[in-house]
């Protein structure tokens, strides 16, 4: 698990009116948005790529604070568009990469300035 030297995740003011948030809250209720922002935070900590490696249902609704049925939470996630299942079958968090590019890059920016 590689961990991130940022401090924050980057969230956009399109963000609170999409219809992706909107669908999760009618797919897994309220506080949707709450579980989803504390899975954007654990992914960032600890999975700054977005690809949640190693990681199944279960862990995925444990990083979020999720604490009912972890398949209707991944599936909910999945519906709304906010997770992916790879090729592979690992989950990533879809286009984590354009949304959270900072993130992403935290590494390398970070061995450019020692250099």
């Amino acid at each position: 698990m590689k961990t991130t030297t940022t401090k924050d995740i980057r969230v956009s003011f399109s963000f609170l009116n999409h219809r992706k948030r909107k669908k999760l809250k009618l797919l897994i209720g309220d506080n949707a948005t709450d579980y989803l922002l504390d899975l954007w935070i654990a992914t960032a900590m600890n999975h700054p790529d977005g690809i949640l490696s190693n990681m199944d249902e279960v862990d995925i609704a444990l990083e979020a604070g999720w604490e009912k049925d972890p398949k209707v939470f991944v599936d909910g996630l999945i519906r709304a568009g906010f997770v992916e299942r790879l090729e592979d079958g690992t989950y990533a968090l879809h286009d984590w990469k354009d949304h959270q590019g900072y993130i992403v890059n935290a590494q390398s920016r970070s061995e450019q300035a020692r250099k």
